[in-house]
């Protein structure tokens, strides 16, 4: 993985990002903790916690995983 940007610092804090050598982002570390980006080829599709528990599933629409619509794609938080 590389590092690039290696952070920046909003208003709540500083935030870090690591990315894979072909440019998708791996990891965003944030003071709340870090976030883990699950992909399937150009498409994110899972985010994980430090733990590896699932905080949220991207799909094209409500109700599907994947499929038609990827500009349109949506965050689904975990447990809905």
């Amino acid at each position: 993985m590389r590092n690039s940007p290696p952070s920046c610092t909003v208003s709540a804090g500083t935030k870090s990002y690591a990315y894979f050598d072909d440019g998708r982002r791996a990891v965003k570390e944030t003071p709340a903790g870090a976030t883990n980006f699950i992909w399937d080829g150009q498409d994110v599709l899972i985010e994980k916690d430090a733990a590896l528990a699932t905080t949220g599933r991207y799909t094209g629409f409500p109700g599907a995983w994947g499929g038609p619509g990827h500009d349109d794609r949506l965050l689904h938080p975990a447990g809905r």
